[in-house]
């Protein structure tokens, strides 16, 4: 019984790696992920501008260790935007129509206070922070899938930084 169980972890891992330790993932590019992010954000910014009546956001985007091997890597953008004071009670609904309009698929969230979506393997989610003088904080996560890199591109990545991606809705 224990070498048949050896031998299902065995074919498991070798399924799973692809035998060059980037969890059996398509090399991709910094670049290719970076890309892909912003234009997720650029699609989400004009719902959140109209649902929740902000004119400006603040967004930075960088590159995570995904934990599928030291080569692999996950595009994530955080930030927020301000939104006016009648996005505290329905924000939330208004963004889930207007990303819904945009092609986004929306997903379940635990509370009535954040948003879900999906597009293009890329999940985003929205959530209503705290009253301002200025309105209503609400805060993004906007995450790619996990890629691997070749060495050159894990250098880059890791070097990269924080990407400002601040501005206009």
């Amino acid at each position: 019984m224990r070498i048949l169980g050896a031998m299902v972890v065995m074919v498991l891992l070798t399924a799973c790696s692809g035998g060059d330790g980037r969890a059996g993932r398509e090399l991709s590019d910094p670049a290719t992920q970076e890309q892909a992010g912003l234009d997720a954000l650029q699609s989400a910014k004009p719902a959140m501008a109209s649902a929740l009546g902000a004119a400006t956001g603040t967004f930075g985007g960088r590159h995570l260790s995904c934990d599928l091997g030291n080569h692999t890597f996950e595009y994530v953008v955080t930030g927020g935007v301000t939104g006016d004071a009648a996005s505290w009670g329905g924000g939330t609904d208004a963004l889930r129509s207007e990303l819904a309009d945009a092609g986004w698929e929306l997903t379940d969230t635990v509370e009535e206070t954040s948003v879900g979506a999906t597009r293009e393997g890329l999940d985003l989610l929205v959530q209503r922070g705290r009253r301002t003088d200025d309105g209503v904080e609400w805060r993004l996560t906007l995450t790619a899938p996990c890629v691997a890199f070749s060495d050159a591109d894990t250098d880059e990545a890791r070097l990269r930084g924080t990407v400002d991606l601040s501005g206009d809705l």
